[in-house]
């Protein structure tokens, strides 16, 4: 569920891209720590 979630929050960063500098820093930041959860998650599988 955390891998699709970071997907699509990567799809968003890159349609955020250059019109939005500001919400794509925030997206990116939320991204990675979606990200780091789902690493998480796996590393304790």
């Amino acid at each position: 569920m955390l891998e699709s979630i970071g997907r699509r929050m990567r799809e968003r960063v890159e349609a955020a891209g250059e019109a939005d500098p500001a919400s794509q820093d925030i997206l990116i930041a939320v991204t990675q720590d979606v990200e780091k959860h789902h690493w998480t998650m796996q590393a304790q599988r």
